[in-house]
This record gives C-alpha cells, sequence and structure tokens, in this order.
C-alpha cells in the first residue's frame, strides 16, 4: 500500500493538514476505534502515564475521571487508561484531532506526530484479518511513512541549524556594533567636557553637541533592542533544535522520559527575573474564573505547576485542602496537582476574578522567570477571548 502523500512543509508538532485530513476523516476508522477502545488505550498507555489531566483536556467531566481513578486504583493505570478512552468515544463527535491536541497539550509530541499512523496501522491490520483480499503490508507501510516523517524532520531541524548560525552571526555583529557606539559615545562626552573647560564657548558649538549626544542615545536604545530580540530569535531556535534532538521517531520511544541528547550550547544557568509588566494589559481583568473550563485555567498553570501549592493558597484555597491534594497524591507529577488546583478554581471560588488568579502568580511565580511570562501571556490571551467577553 503506498503511503498517503504529505506536504513538503512540516509544522512543528503535527502531520500537514493533508495527510490529518486523509487519516481522520475516515468514518469506518473511528468506528472501528469505537468498537476497539483497547487499541486507543493500549497505544496511549506505552507513553502517556499522567492519564488523568490528558482527560482533562479531552473534555471529560473532572467527577467521572475522579470515579474512575478511585473504582479502578487496585487495576492500575492500564485499566483507568481503557475506562478514559472508552468514556471519551462516549462523547459526541469524538476525532483523533482532539487526542492529537490534547498530547500536544500533555507535551506528547512525539506520540502526537506518530498517533494516526499507528491508529491507521491497527485498523489495516484489522480490514486484513476479516478480508478475502490479498493481505497487506502494514509494517512496510509504515517503515516508509516513518522514513519519510524521519527526513522531513531532519529537513526541518538542517534549516533551524542554518538560522541558529546566521542569528549568532547577527548577534556578533550587533555586539561589535554596540561597543563601536558606546566607544563614540564615549570620545563625545569627553569632547563636551573638554569643551566645557574653555573659557569660551558658544551657544551653537553646545547645540550642536547635545543633539549629537541625543542622536547617540537613540542609536544606541535602538541597537540595544535589536540585540534582545536577536538574542530571544536565537534561544527559542535553539530550544527547539533540542527538542527535536531529544524525540527522534521511533514507536518504542517512551514520550515522557527527558531530553537525553545536548543542546548546541550549554543551558543556561541563570532564571531571568523581571518586573512584571502584564498588569497594565489584562484588558478583561474582571472576568469571573467561573466563566471558564478547568483545563483553560490549567493552561495557565502548567508552564508554573511546581507552584501549584503557593498559587492556590494566594488565591483563596484554604490550606488545609491543599495538603489533602498532597496526601491523596503523594507520588503525581506537579501537573496533576495543578489540575486539581484549577478544578477548585473554576468550582469553588464564583467571585473571583482574573485579577485574583494574576495577583497570585505575582505573587509566587515570578521568580519562575520565562515559564512566568509564558502563563501570564496565556492569562493575556484567555481574558481578552471573545467568549470571556460576552459572559
Amino acid at each position: 500500500m503506498a503511503p498517503p502523500r504529505v506536504s513538503n512543509q512540516l509544522p512543528p508538532y503535527a502531520l500537514s493538514s493533508t495527510h490529518q485530513s486523509q487519516l481522520l476523516d475516515n468514518a469506518n476508522m473511528m468506528k472501528f476505534l469505537r468498537d476497539n477502545p483497547a487499541v486507543l488505550s493500549r497505544i496511549l498507555s506505552k507513553n502517556v502515564t499522567d492519564w488523568f489531566t490528558l482527560g482533562s483536556y479531552l473534555g471529560i467531566d473532572r467527577s467521572v475521571l475522579r470515579n474512575i481513578e478511585v473504582t479502578y486504583q487496585i487495576q492500575g493505570i492500564d485499566k483507568q487508561m481503557l475506562e478514559m478512552v472508552t468514556k471519551f468515544l462516549e462523547l459526541p463527535q469524538p476525532t483523533l484531532q482532539k487526542v492529537i491536541r490534547a498530547l500536544n497539550q500533555c507535551n506528547q509530541y512525539t506520540l502526537s506526530l506518530q498517533l494516526s499512523q499507528l491508529v491507521q496501522n491497527e485498523f489495516e491490520a484489522h480490514q486484513t484479518l476479516f478480508s478475502s483480499e490479498a493481505p497487506m503490508q502494514p509494517h512496510s507501510t509504515n517503515v516508509e511513512m516513518q522514513q519519510l516523517m524521519q527526513g522531513q524532520i531532519d529537513e526541518k531541524i538542517n534549516g533551524l541549524e542554518t538560522e541558529n548560525r546566521e542569528l549568532k552571526e547577527q548577534l556578533q555583529q550587533a555586539q561589535r556594533d554596540y561597543k563601536t557606539l558606546q566607544n563614540h559615545a564615549s570620545a563625545l562626552q569627553r569632547q563636551q567636557d573638554s569643551l566645557l573647560q574653555r573659557d569660551e564657548i558658544s551657544d551653537q558649538e553646545i547645540e550642536e553637541l547635545t543633539a549629537q549626544l541625543a542622536q547617540e542615545k537613540r542609536e544606541k536604545q535602538q541597537l540595544q533592542t535589536q540585540l534582545k530580540n536577536t538574542i530571544a530569535q536565537l534561544r527559542r531556535a535553539e530550544s527547539f533544535i533540542q527538542h527535536s534532538d531529544s524525540e527522534p521517531v521511533d514507536d518504542s520511544m517512551d514520550c515522557g522520559s527527558p531530553a537525553s541528547t545536548q543542546s548546541l550550547q550549554p543551558a543556561r544557568t541563570r532564571t531571568r527575573t523581571r518586573t512584571p509588566y502584564y498588569k497594565s494589559q489584562l484588558d478583561h481583568g474582571l472576568n469571573k474564573v467561573a466563566a471558564y473550563t478547568t483545563y483553560e485555567i490549567l493552561d495557565v498553570l502548567n508552564p508554573v505547576a511546581n507552584k501549584w501549592h503557593e498559587i492556590g493558597s494566594a488565591f483563596g484555597i484554604p490550606k488545609a485542602d491543599l495538603d489533602g491534594y498532597q496526601k491523596t497524591h503523594p507520588f503525581d507529577a506537579p501537573s496533576r496537582l495543578a489540575c486539581e488546583v484549577a478544578g477548585r478554581m473554576v468550582g469553588g471560588f464564583i467571585t473571583k476574578t482574573l485579577s485574583d488568579l494574576e495577583q497570585a502568580l505575582n505573587k509566587h511565580a515570578i521568580d519562575q522567570g520565562d515559564k512566568y511570562h509564558e502563563a501570564m501571556e496565556i492569562l493575556i490571551k484567555l481574558a481578552k477571548s471573545p467568549r470571556a467577553t460576552k459572559y
């Protein structure tokens, strides 16, 4: 069987829209998954351990997830994952696209790339067993598709490495220009000092020198802004290259394991701490937190999930309740506990607003540097959403 046609432009964390439409619009395949939920459960269980957070992003009610967690606690994660998948397939209009989106939100990028093809292979194998036609070769098709996907990922990484080198050259040139400008400004300052020491100096000379200093100051500010933008682009490119190198396309790879390959440059050892500047941008900060869903608030908390206890306490959740969450889930990841806090924020504080959540982040998460700013940007986007303004 020939592999489906894939677009030349590969997005960062998903297959092309043409390939997705060929795989996801197959009604027979979705009927196959509804009849055999264990297939999807088995694929997810090999890579995902936090089934509760995944179920939240899939739109399953948290009370249903809690019931599954308690009822099948003895049977283990595989049984809990199967029941969660079964509940998802019983929802109106379940699609693989929703599963792929939820996997991306749970940082399971490699599995999201492979999910459609893995389900397609299971579907083809199922058809082969119950069909009188000549047997197909799903393994060969899978290998060809995997090689094609790996080639496109390698091409994307090579392009990013080239862009990374160009950004480094721009950064070095900007640093040289900045140093030259500093030297020029110092020379002008010395010239101004020498002129002031003279007995006689014309007003015209003072005006000309002042204008030159003002122009130098503007150019220095522009160069500083350009330098910051170049550094930000360089860091984003390095981050993506490091993430892509550490997650090759491999069916047996554990998507939850940390990256094993080294980045192009040593990791930063300092956390940038900046004064919060988001307060004035939160135009709709009076929107009630209860107007949003649990996983929308969870999107805000996920970047700083390790601060779930402090943020929940600053928001108003009693310390005894927060300690109870930790005792109930002593071995779970911070994102799992952040999910509990998000659900409590949505369901237990009707009068609280996004401004209250912003204050909690400013109080306890500002020391998280870039992760804090990522959480605040998601909060601003959430506050400006059309659905929120209608509430």
